[in-house]
């Protein structure tokens, strides 16, 4: 269901190649590394980084 999304959003924006991507940070079961930016939401942290929309699969 990933990889469809992502044909998906690759086909609505300029940008396919740099997006942001935010993880809750009690999901934190993804390879991201500890250094990564941190937003505070009312739900809870993120955890932000950037890749290509493919790299979301």
């Amino acid at each position: 269901m990933a990889a469809a999304l992502a044909q998906v959003l690759v086909a609505h924006t300029q940008t396919a190649n740099q997006c942001f991507f935010g993880f809750w940070e009690v999901h934190f079961s993804f390879k991201i590394p500890c250094n990564v930016a941190r937003v505070q939401t009312l739900l809870g942290t993120m955890l932000m980084t950037i890749g290509e929309v493919r790299d979301a699969v």
